[in-house]
């Protein structure tokens, strides 16, 4: 049996407080569920029996539970689930606040008090059967088990490590309040050197230009950019939702349908593009091939290869061609994005020919698509 399997169903991790002759105990549990909504929300958790916290549950027979974010400080998880609360108080390592008499973490995505109103002795934990008595929101997004499988647990154990080795918690990595960024190309300054002590002839290491044309940019202007990117990415699949729409509308019959989905795919390609400027993501041609390369290569080296095995692995031929065909022409698409880059100061004009069905591009009409195979007189000439 392959128990990395169990990684996959979607379930978070959680930080239960509680407490045990009176002082303050907790673990990291991955097992704990909402089982109803109504009339009374009730959840289900499941505790080591050989734990400490699942003693305290037992002897006050209340617990709260606090929803790991997404970008909580990978030290908390190894706090609580590394060393024994026999050995350590775990709360005294971390921030924390209090709902009641009982501890919570003090940044976490939902706070929850629970009143245990049965258990069960299962092989190896206990699971308890609870009444929510008082919840709370906070703020950010859930940790996913699956991704802290993937992308944390490392970090995890190398923060405790430093904790045993150093007998203190590791500072957490604080966010940059600010980053100076060129208004010309976009480059942002991440050197050790502070940028202010930066020489007075510095220059922009992409772009060329002085210092002078630098910016202090704040965080909370960095989220706005995200939200732009976010909706950039929103609008431009919404443009080829509503072509696609349109064309199915004229097959049909339907004009007027066909003419508002038009109108729409263009109106949100209004908004995908000004969107994509205002986020400072336009940049010299030589920065937007270099950035078409590396995006190019991300696609055919590592997207479109999971793609086509996981449709083969389910069947699915026609998801499996498509990913195939366009795992190729990204491939073609790097090579010419890499070329165009190399000869960026070549005015010879070039001509390109696009395949219709499945994307591939060449600089001469070929006698046979070298992805799909139709016949070069059906390239468009661009």
């Amino acid at each position: 049996m392959d128990i990395t399997a169990l990684y996959n169903i979607s379930y978070g991790l959680y930080v239960v407080g509680s407490k045990i002759d009176g002082k303050d105990a907790g673990s990291v549990v991955d097992a704990f569920i909402q089982s109803t909504s109504s009339p009374v929300p009730t959840v289900i958790l499941c505790s080591i029996q050989a734990n400490q916290t699942n003693a305290a549950i037992k002897q006050t027979g209340e617990f709260t539970v606090s929803v790991l974010a997404n970008d909580v400080d990978p030290f908390i998880i190894g706090n609580f689930g590394f060393q024994s609360g026999r050995d350590a108080d775990k709360w005294a390592n971390v921030k924390h606040k209090r709902i009641g008499d009982l501890p919570v973490l003090e940044n976490a995505v939902a706070y929850l008090r629970c009143k245990v109103i049965d258990h069960k002795e299962l092989s190896t934990h206990t699971a308890f059967f609870c009444e929510v008595i008082d919840a709370v929101k906070g703020q950010g997004e859930p940790l996913i088990y699956g991704e802290y499988q993937k992308n944390m647990k490392a970090k995890t154990m190398e923060a405790f490590k430093e904790f045993k080795n150093n007998g203190k918690a590791p500072a957490p990595v604080a966010e940059k309040s600010s980053r100076w960024v060129c208004t010309v190309c976009g480059y942002v300054y991440d050197g050790e050197v502070p940028f202010e002590q930066l020489p007075a002839d510095w220059k922009c290491p992409i772009c060329g230009q002085p210092k002078s044309v630098f910016v202090i940019e704040k965080a909370e202007e960095n989220k706005t950019t995200k939200n732009l990117m976010e909706a950039f990415a929103g609008e431009s699949q919404a443009n080829r939702k509503y072509m696609t729409y349109a064309k199915k509308a004229e097959a049909e019959g339907k004009k007027n349908a066909a003419k508002l989905f038009s109108a729409a795919s263009d109106a949100e390609t209004i908004h995908a593009l000004k969107e994509f400027e205002i986020a400072g993501k336009i940049n010299s041609t030589s920065d937007n091939l270099l950035d078409a390369v590396k995006g190019e290569t991300h696609e055919y080296q590592d997207i479109y290869p999971e793609f086509i095995k996981t449709a083969e692995a389910e069947g699915n031929k026609a998801a499996a061609m498509i990913f195939t065909y366009a795992m190729k022409a990204e491939e073609a698409h790097a090579k010419l994005y890499k070329e165009a880059l190399d000869s960026i100061n070549n005015d010879e004009e070039i001509f390109y020919y696009l395949c219709p069905v499945c994307g591939n591009i060449e600089k001469f009409i070929p006698e046979r698509c070298s992805i799909c195979g139709i016949p070069g007189s059906k390239f468009i000439k661009y």
